[in-house]
């Protein structure tokens, strides 16, 4: 029987901590509860990511800049520095998050297809010709 190490453990899990809980089958669950109770930090960064995810529900900017003062209180309270980190990316970029709320449009349809455009020009190791990237860009839009 293979003897798994800490790398092992959190790899075997990593999809399940990606994904929202309620998505989650039992084995996953499973899996994540006996990794959380092993790794209490991975179990306090699992219940922050999960808690931050409600901001994706609000709908207005004066319940956004509370739920932000929230999120900081509580993740000052973990002291996990890489999340602090992200606060301060949050407060940095707070007013342009909040512009949302105001304009509520996004540039994700464009930066999903900017992402596509760079997949293609990986795996074409340099295209011979402009053309035949141009194709290949046409074809891959297409399809999709």
């Amino acid at each position: 029987m293979r003897k798994y190490g800490k790398k092992d453990e959190v790899f075997k899990i990593r999809w399940a901590l990606l994904k929202n809980i309620e998505d989650l089958t039992e084995k996953q669950i499973s899996n994540l509860v006996l990794a959380c109770d092993k790794y209490p930090q991975l179990a306090k960064l699992h219940y922050l990511k999960e808690e931050f995810r409600k901001f994706f529900e609000i709908k207005t900017k004066e319940y956004a800049l509370s739920f932000i003062d929230y999120f900081k209180d509580l993740v000052a309270q973990y002291d996990i520095p890489e999340l602090n980190s992200f606060c301060g990316t949050i407060d940095n970029w707070l007013p342009y998050i909040l512009n949302y709320y105001d304009y509520p449009i996004s540039n994700g349809l464009v930066e999903g297809n900017n992402h596509k455009i760079k997949n293609i020009k990986r795996r074409g190791y340099n295209y011979r010709n402009q053309e035949n990237f141009n194709l290949r860009v046409l074809a891959e839009f297409k399809c999709s």
